[in-house]
């Protein structure tokens, strides 16, 4: 399984040439997952689609665009929603590695 694509220069940097050095069966993924359209998550994965050397085959891909949720109010969509739950988490007091930046791992 592949979750996600990274930010910019992630796939070059990091995962082309680790998906490379797979033999072919190995790049036959069960399953991609994108876990959202935040740009960290995705331009990796847009980057992976275009190249065709890589030949990477998820046998699903598990994906949600707004075409995928047409019932949905796009102000209960990505952004806003992100926004509302950064407001959340700020004002709780949070007692781990990060404190308050951003998670790295």
């Amino acid at each position: 399984m592949l979750i996600d694509g990274g930010a910019a220069g992630t796939y070059k940097r990091a995962l082309r040439d680790r998906l490379r050095a797979l033999s072919e069966e190995e790049r036959r993924f069960e399953l991609l997952v994108v876990t959202h359209i935040d740009a960290d998550h995705i331009t990796g994965i847009l980057d992976l689609s275009g190249d065709s050397e890589t030949h990477f085959q998820p046998k699903d891909i598990w994906f949600n665009g707004y075409r995928h949720l047409p019932d949905e109010k796009p102000e209960t969509l990505g952004p806003v929603r992100g926004e509302l739950l950064t407001d959340v988490l700020v004002k709780r007091p949070r007692d781990n590695q990060f404190k308050k930046a951003a998670v790295v791992v």
